[in-house]
């Protein structure tokens, strides 16, 4: 089963940005870690792409799209 999550914030210039990750079986196995996994990913991009230095993504911070 897919599952899909965004990740939304607002940037120091007041641009706002939306993440998204689409997780499949594929990527990882069992329902419940998906969210685990795309806040790993969000995490990461933020720290390459935005230049954050912490962990600003937690599970409670991500939505899931139906």
């Amino acid at each position: 089963m897919t599952k899909t999550f965004t990740y939304t914030f607002t940037r120091a210039n007041g641009e706002d940005v939306t993440l998204k990750k689409r997780v499949t079986d594929k990527m990882e196995e069992y329902d419940f870690r998906k969210k685990g996994y795309a806040v790993n990913y969000f995490n990461e991009v933020l720290r390459t792409k935005y230049g954050y230095h912490k962990s600003i993504v937690t599970a409670c911070r991500i939505a899931e799209m139906q």
